[in-house]
């Protein structure tokens, strides 16, 4: 009984800031590509699992995300140096499965602040970019968290999140100089959640 008590499940919802790591340089003259941030959404379902008499436990949490950076494209077009490049949206939809180990600083009263971490496994289901890009469905990164619970119903937290694996890839052979360009992603994120 006591065990059982110490899980909750609830709703999330939030916003994020997405963005996308180069494999190759940007934001200077003479590179491939220029990249920007963009706003994106992201809400679903989680639960939290407390250890019973311990502020340690997991967040757990099945979440829709939408992840829409975009970046200018230099090399398609050999238009590097001269401001001649082509703006690609790169917007994803996924599916995250966040397992979170949680700690409660102050696991008593109205306000408890904790931290949280762990692996971020994401699944494509939804895209709006094409050739030369080539999406890869199945993903993993991994994800910091801070924030506070709030009477027991309502948890407010920040995160960040980097990407392990590649999200997005391009064919060599479709740019001017033939360079492998990969990219992965980054997010800053904040959520509501209401525990029923």
């Amino acid at each position: 009984m006591s065990g059982q008590a110490q899980v909750k499940v609830g709703l999330r919802a939030g916003g994020a800031i997405n963005s996308i790591k180069m494999n190759v340089p940007v934001n200077s003259t003479g590179d491939l590509y220029e990249t920007s941030s963009a706003f994106g959404i992201v809400a679903g379902a989680t639960l939290e699992a407390m250890i019973p008499g311990s502020p340690i436990g997991f967040d757990a949490s099945v979440l829709f995300s939408w992840r829409n950076p975009s970046l200018t494209d230099y090399a398609s077009i050999g238009g590097i140096g001269n401001g001649e490049g082509a703006v690609r949206k790169l917007g994803r939809g996924y599916m995250e499965f966040p397992i979170l180990l949680k700690w409660k600083i102050l696991n008593k009263g109205p306000v408890n602040p904790f931290i949280a971490t762990g692996p971020n496994f994401t699944f494509l289901c939804g895209k709006t970019f094409s050739d030369p890009f080539k999406k890869n469905g199945n993903n993993t990164g991994w994800q910091f968290s801070a924030g506070v619970q709030l009477y027991r119903h309502y948890q407010l937290d920040l995160s960040y999140g980097l990407g392990l694996a590649k999200s997005f890839e391009r064919n060599p052979s479709q740019a001017k100089d033939f360079v492998p360009v990969h990219a992965k992603d980054r997010f800053f994120r904040a959520t509501l959640s209401y525990y029923f």
